[in-house]
């Protein structure tokens, strides 16, 4: 588990015995925040032994928990019991299958999903470059770009590839080809929840409602005065 407060929510979990005690919430808590295969198949089973009928959302959660714990056989059986399946669903299998190397495997997925979007190409392509399959990714993109010529995402990463390649040309010429369309790369996202509620910040984000107190703080820690830190953290300034 991730902290202890996952660890209090899986033993209230384990514990209930009715489907009028199961909380929703708790289970897809649980399914997000679980890092340890053990502790995420205890969950599911005391799911289905209470009768809980999980939700979309829920069952999307239990999925990626398997994938990240790496059982791929679990997280497909649960994928092939599914009622309905949207794409956070499909690009699951995908991302799962991809990232550990089954290309074949995620490619079947990939072609049988009804309606692919950018997660779902861009899966496929960092597949391929992980797996030493450059044309494969090359391919891909050229497949993509018809879908949504205008997501800067793919883009950076087929410049990646070919610098990988040691493509250098190809690499400008992809640069070029994005500053003609007036394409920019997304920025990074981060997010702390405090108090049930999310905080989300942009590289270089200066939106935030405290966001001079942070930076304030985070000057004082670069510097190393972690001492002068006195009960003043970035916590309670979020409160």
């Amino acid at each position: 588990m991730t902290s202890s407060l996952p660890s209090r929510l899986l033993g209230r979990v384990v514990s209930m015995s009715t489907v009028s005690t199961v909380d929703r919430m708790n289970f897809s808590r649980v399914f997000q925040d679980c890092s340890a295969l053990n502790a995420g198949k205890q969950a599911h089973a005391r799911m289905i032994l209470s009768g809980f009928i999980p939700t979309l959302y829920v069952t999307n959660c239990l999925i990626h928990m398997y994938i990240r714990c790496s059982d791929l056989v679990r997280a497909a059986a649960v994928f092939d019991v599914m009622p309905e399946r949207d794409t956070v669903s499909w690009n699951a299998m995908i991302f799962g299958y991809a990232a550990s190397g089954d290309m074949l495997t995620a490619d079947s997925f990939f072609e049988m999903m009804p309606r692919r979007d950018v997660v779902s190409w861009n899966s496929m392509m960092s597949g391929y470059m992980k797996n030493g399959s450059f044309w494969d990714s090359v391919m891909t993109f050229a497949r993509m770009r018809n879908l949504d010529p205008q997501d800067s995402s793919a883009y950076i990463l087929l410049s990646n590839i070919y610098a990988d390649a040691g493509m250098w040309k190809e690499v400008t010429k992809i640069r070029r080809s994005m500053r003609y369309k007036k394409l920019k790369k997304e920025p990074g996202c981060s997010w702390i929840e405090v108090k049930n509620e999310v905080h989300a910040f942009l590289a270089a984000d200066k939106a935030h409602r405290k966001a001079k107190e942070i930076y304030e703080t985070l000057n004082i820690l670069i510097q190393g005065m972690v001492p002068c830190l006195k009960k003043t953290t970035l916590l309670e300034m979020m409160r």
